[in-house]
């Protein structure tokens, strides 16, 4: 069987033909192919089998740099030892063109582990310079491409990955390599949501849904659910962001996944537990984290310590959480895996916040918002000046006084444009003592007036036009209620309806901007 007659099938994803083509052959390419096709159903421990009892190869052929490669991706995903991928990875880059050209599917492998392991250093360097080297049309170079672009994304590199990604996509729809595009829209859509971009969002996940049906199943396909999974969590649509990582990841085993991808899945269904108060669900999909095993791969552990953080959280054990996040960011940033150490550092600073601790917050908050600017991930540095705004700090500049609790509850209510009455109304308080505590906000923020007060919170963007214009006047009404901190029976008792109508026109508050929290829907509309 000519190697060439693998070429499509292996890049397409179709395990089963692959089988066939494979099928009781003993010739060592065969052999190898034979393997992939085990990796490409999530058989990772046959894979591995397959690959360590092939015949003896020449050491430097072709053959043997397959026979490698594939082994090494399947110990990779299985979340097992990864000793022999820097070495492999050093002699493949150092490799002339036409050795690369040669051994263009191995070198793929090789760049596939290092992001299976989050190595993404490797998986950059192997990936970006088979990119190079490859004729413009060859379909190597969309398997490639997707590899170094997800790796271009975890590294917080934004631009780069989506220049890398769109330029790679009408070359995978020119060789109908269907599930690789997917990857490709996972990976735009997770770029999409950090840049809050929700139409590019919207068009990129739909495809991903519509078009996963006309693939092979395997962890391609998979792969490219997790990425639109966790774009859509970025966006605040976790409830969703759940049903469709449980639709590709073969259900709460997560047995579709490799071993990283596994970690991630279960960091999403805690986080999205949690959103909908749900302590005990949390708990139960940490626990069946911890069963992931670490192997060699720090970000698999930086995954798994920020889903021990999140469970501490809501127990209330603000200082825990802060520790592990702490870790978490470490351990992302030491593979240069710069977008999950922020979000880490970002986890860490509020922990801290709501530990009474405003300097740690503030620290952490600050760094977290300056890298994700850098990035160009939007929804990130807002989450930032969010936690910074409410402990009365800018996101640039010096600090200022930290207000105190009620003076925060105060700030919140005049930039929701409420007037010291209906403040005092709100919070059982005197006229007296809101005009006290607006004062005191005032000076606290070095700011003259209630009108300078958005600019002196970091808050010179403008709340979204667009969003509020989504929703008709009622339902305007009650989320201005809702991001001021009313319950739902608070929201009836205000706009004189029952608890019912409110919880109506909160779920079409929730439909139309396409989130499924109140903090999330208050996010959106305050362009935060």
């Amino acid at each position: 069987m000519s190697p060439d007659a693998f070429t499509h099938p292996l890049l397409a994803g179709d395990s089963a033909t692959v089988r066939r083509l494979a099928s009781g052959s003993t010739d060592p390419r065969s052999v190898a192919a034979l393997a992939f096709a085990h990796i490409l159903d999530s058989d990772f421990d046959a894979a591995i089998a397959i690959a360590t009892s092939a015949p003896p190869v020449a050491e430097g052929s072709i053959a043997a740099l397959e026979i490698n490669a594939v082994r090494i991706l399947g110990n990779a995903m299985a979340g097992t030892s990864q000793a022999d991928l820097g070495e492999l990875s050093d002699r493949v880059a150092a490799s002339g063109p036409l050795r690369l050209q040669e051994g263009a599917w191995a070198v793929c492998m090789v760049g596939e582990a290092g992001m299976s392991t989050g190595r993404l250093d490797v998986a950059e360097r192997v990936a970006l310079r088979l990119v190079e080297v490859l004729p413009p049309e060859d379909p190597h170079r969309v398997f490639a491409g997707q590899t170094a672009a997800r790796a271009l994304l975890f590294q917080g590199r934004l631009p780069a990955a989506a220049e890398l990604a769109t330029q790679t996509l009408p070359l995978a729809s020119r060789h109908d390599l269907v599930a690789l595009r997917l990857v490709l829209r996972g990976t735009l859509a997770y770029i999409a949501a950090l840049r809050e971009d929700r139409d590019a969002l919207r068009e990129c996940v739909d495809e991903v849904e519509s078009f996963a049906g006309a693939c092979p199943p395997g962890y391609l396909v998979s792969g490219a659910f997790v990425l639109s999974a966790y774009a859509l969590a970025a966006a605040g649509q976790g409830v969703r962001a759940s049903e469709l990582l449980l639709a590709g990841a073969g259900g709460p085993e997560l047995t579709a996944l490799q071993n990283l991808d596994r970690a991630y899945g279960y960091e999403l269904l805690v986080t999205a537990a949690l959103t909908t108060s749900d302590l005990a669900a949390a708990r139960a999909w940490a626990d069946r984290a911890a069963t992931v095993p670490t192997g060699s791969s720090e970000m698999t552990a930086a995954a798994l310590h920020r889903i021990t953080a999140r469970i501490a959280v809501a127990e209330g054990d603000h200082r825990t959480s802060a520790a592990l996040a702490e870790i978490a960011a470490e351990l992302a940033h030491g593979t240069s895996g710069h977008l999950d150490a922020t979000r880490a550092r970002l986890m860490a600073g509020s922990a801290l916040l709501h530990d009474s601790d405003p300097a740690g917050a503030q620290a952490r908050l600050r760094d977290a918002g300056v890298d994700a600017t850098q990035m160009g991930a939007a929804s990130l540095s807002m989450l930032a000046r969010r936690d910074l705004r409410s402990i009365g700090l800018r996101f640039t500049g010096v600090a200022q006084e930290p207000m105190s609790r009620r003076e925060r509850e105060v700030a919140e209510f005049v930039l929701a444009g409420s007037t010291n009455a209906q403040i005092a109304r709100a919070l059982g308080v005197s006229e007296r003592t809101v005009h006290s505590h607006v004062s005191g906000v005032l000076r606290a923020l070095g700011v003259p007036s209630r009108a300078a007060l958005a600019t002196g919170l970091g808050m010179d963007e403008a709340p979204s036009a667009d969003s509020w214009a989504l929703l008709t006047p009622r339902q305007q009404d009650v989320a201005r209620l809702v991001s001021r901190g009313y319950t739902n029976d608070g929201i009836a008792r205000e706009l004189r309806v029952s608890a019912k109508t409110v919880e109506k026109h909160l779920g079409d508050c929730y439909r139309r901007l396409e989130v499924d929290s109140r903090a999330a829907m208050t996010a959106r509309l305050n362009g935060r």
